[in-house]
C-alpha cells in the first residue's frame, strides 16, 4: 500500500507558498513532520536549484524589511541570527543600516510620542520612549539622539 502523505519536496513547497524560510528552518520543519534526512536533503537541493531557496536573498529582504517597519540593528541582526542568516547579510547593507539608524529611531520616537502625549510627568515619558527605542532594537546612541531631539535632553 502506497504512503498517502505527501513527500518532503510536496511539503516544503505548501510551507514556502506560506512565507520564505531559511534553509535551516525548512530542514528543521521537515525533518519533524518526519521526513527521512535522504529525501529532506533532497528536497532542499531541488527548492535551490529552483531558485526558491535562496538564504542570501531572505537575508537581504528581512533586512530591509524590518529596517522599513522601523527596527534598530540590534532587532535586525537578533532576527537573522534566529533564523541562521546573520552571516549572510552582506556588510555593505548592515553599514546602510547602521548609518540610516539615528533616521529610523526618529521616526519610531515620533509615532511612539504621540502615544505617550497623556503622560503628564516628562521624566516618565523620557524613560517609556526610550525603553520603546531599545525594545526595538537602537543603538543607545540612536535612542538618546531621537529623545533629546524629541523632547530636549532634561
Amino acid at each position: 500500500m502506497p504512503d498517502s502523505r505527501p513527500g518532503a519536496l510536496d511539503r516544503a513547497l505548501r510551507y514556502l507558498t506560506r512565507r520564505a524560510y531559511a534553509t535551516a528552518e525548512l530542514k528543521t520543519k521537515l525533518l519533524a513532520a518526519g521526513h527521512p534526512y535522504p529525501e529532506v536533503r533532497d528536497a532542499l537541493r531541488e527548492l535551490e536549484r529552483m531558485h526558491l531557496l535562496d538564504d542570501r536573498q531572505l537575508a537581504e529582504d528581512r533586512a530591509a524589511a524590518l529596517g522599513q517597519r522601523g527596527y534598530g540593528l540590534r532587532r535586525i541582526e537578533n532576527d537573522l541570527r534566529k533564523r541562521r542568516l546573520a552571516q549572510l547579510l552582506p556588510e555593505e547593507q548592515r553599514e546602510a543600516l547602521r548609518l540610516d539608524e539615528p533616521q529610523r529611531a526618529l521616526t519610531a520616537a515620533e509615532f511612539k510620542l504621540r502615544l505617550l502625549s497623556r503622560e503628564p510627568d516628562p521624566r516618565k515619558r523620557r524613560e517609556k520612549l526610550l525603553r520603546f527605542l531599545f525594545a526595538r532594537g537602537f543603538s543607545p546612541e540612536a535612542a538618546f539622539g531621537a529623545a533629546d531631539q524629541l523632547l530636549g535632553s532634561d
